[in-house]
């Protein structure tokens, strides 16, 4: 009920739109509050829109295991029906993962054999990571890409780059309850995505070699839950730190990578700025650790640290493809709310839902402006203004 009020107060008049512009007829005017809202929430304005009337698709260069993989995606492609659009699979995908996710959440702590909890997590991002490939091909199959596909394929990233840390620390621990060098193993691996992003501001263009390896490297944690069940990490707790250590320095030496290229390019200050919000989320992340609030409540505080992330990083996924300049004060509110849920525990829950609705209302508010802005055929949008 609360979700379905959330989106009538704020988008009763973005759906008028389409439909007063019609008729001629005014928009009723819009609240205060609202306002307020808007202006630190909305993520691109309609006046930025027509810059992405400019954009065009760069491919990235394929690693050698994306090059073997390849004639899998594009066997799969080419079984998706022609009227299915590529932003459909993407949507498909991007949910799939989020349903099954929030199912561990709610079910896999009561289980006694998670096994089959593993197996499920394992084809669903399979299924996530050939999707992931296979909406591109799709989209240039039907000559239909869009400035509103990539932001949607980057946006859905931001999102599942999280959830399949969770998913892979429910296969370890399903009640989250993992040791330091896990969480930190997440908390880079969320930090390095949005380094990709922070680079591209400056680069003018996204690194994307290596994603194909961390997913399957993702997959394959799996596998000894699947074959021995999970009390196989409860049995050698070294080997979930070890895992744990791996990843954290991997995904520390490629997000370095990124900070290097970028130090040494451009200007030291604009891109050190750009950099604080990640760096003042990464202290507010240790200080939950150290001192016993994440463990004090694993799941909500995870649950909080990734849609902070998924939040921040969406302002450079959406500003960058806009060319929107970045406003670092309203990037630091979500932070901030952290912050102060972190000094009051109680609030964990609370700030949980927001962060989901924050994360449902910048998504929503995006696609309707862009797609009405750009006239792009997403079928909530073309009933309204055809």
């Amino acid at each position: 009920m609360f979700f379905f009020f959330f989106f009538f107060v704020f988008y009763k008049n973005r759906i008028g739109v389409f439909v007063f512009e019609k008729k001629n007829m005014s928009k009723v005017e819009e609240s205060s509050a609202v306002k307020l809202f808007r202006k630190y929430f909305t993520y691109i304005k309609d006046e930025d829109v027509p810059v992405l009337a400019n954009w065009k698709y760069v491919a990235g260069e394929y690693t050698p295991l994306d090059l073997l993989m390849n004639p899998w995606w594009v066997w799969c492609e080419t079984k998706v029906p022609k009227w299915i659009s590529a932003n459909a699979v993407s949507f498909t995908a991007a949910t799939t993962m989020s349903l099954w996710t929030l199912c561990l959440a709610c079910c896999v702590g009561t289980a006694e054999d998670t096994r089959i909890y593993s197996l499920i997590s394992l084809l669903v991002m399979f299924f996530y990571q050939t999707a992931d490939a296979v909406d591109g091909k799709h989209a240039r199959r039907l000559n239909m890409t869009s400035p509103f596909g990539s932001m949607l394929d980057h946006g859905a990233d931001s999102l599942t780059m999280f959830l399949i840390s969770v998913l892979v620390m429910f296969s370890m621990s399903p009640d989250l309850e993992v040791s330091g060098w896990c969480l930190a193993s997440v908390n880079w691996g969320l930090v390095t995505f949005f380094l990709a992003h922070w680079e591209c501001r400056f680069e003018g263009h996204l690194v994307t070699g290596g994603v194909t390896e961390s997913q399957f490297i993702g997959m394959s944690i799996f596998l000894p839950s699947i074959i021995f069940g999970q009390s196989v990490w409860d049995e050698y707790e070294w080997g979930v730190d070890i895992v744990s250590a791996i990843t954290t320095i991997v995904a520390a030496l490629i997000g370095l990578q990124a900070m290097y290229r970028v130090f040494t390019k451009f200007d030291f200050k604009e891109p050190l700025i750009q950099l604080t919000p990640v760096i003042v989320l990464n202290m507010i992340v240790y200080y939950m650790w150290t001192s016993g609030v994440y463990s004090a409540s694993p799941k909500f505080a995870m649950g909080c640290i990734g849609m902070t992330y998924v939040i921040t990083t969406l302002r450079w996924v959406i500003g960058n493809m806009a060319n929107v300049e970045l406003n670092i004060a309203h990037i630091f509110i979500p932070i901030v709310l952290l912050g102060v849920a972190v000094l009051f525990p109680v609030l964990l829950p609370a700030l949980l839902l927001i962060n989901v609705l924050l994360f449902i209302f910048v998504a929503t508010d995006t696609t309707f402006r862009m797609c009405h802005g750009l006239k792009i055929p997403i079928i909530l949008v073309k009933l309204e203004i055809e």
